[in-house]
């Protein structure tokens, strides 16, 4: 399968990765590395204490290396959560459950297929 492919399955947008970073090479340095380095296990330890600040800081992150690589679907998803808790004090509590189920759900099928691709 071929990146452009694989950004389709995904519901990504390749053309705006490609314009981002440029070529294929950097494109698939970056999703090794997103696959390899970056982890949800904040968002979830986060959610599961109902610590709206905790999981606006993760959310913030994953929004932003998302839309660096133009994952369009897990953007959408952390962008959401992102906003559904921006401005809640630290020590604020919010239910999101349904949202953070369906944001790891989304994260675990991108990793899952991008390590597939990749041959990681």
């Amino acid at each position: 399968m071929s990146l452009e492919e694989l950004y389709k399955e995904l519901g990504a947008n390749y053309q705006e990765a490609k314009t981002r970073l440029m070529n294929d090479v950097l494109i698939t340095k970056f999703l090794r590395k997103f696959v390899t380095d970056y982890k949800i296990d904040a968002l979830i330890a986060a959610a599961e204490a109902g610590d709206a600040h905790g999981i606006f800081e993760a959310c913030h992150s994953l929004k932003g290396v998302a839309g660096n690589l133009a994952l369009t679907n897990l953007y959408d998803l952390a962008s959401a959560l992102t906003e559904k808790t921006r401005g809640l004090s630290e020590g604020s509590k919010v239910e999101v459950k349904g949202e953070v189920l369906a944001l790891s759900k989304e994260f675990q099928r991108t990793v899952d297929l991008i390590k597939q691709v990749l041959g990681l």
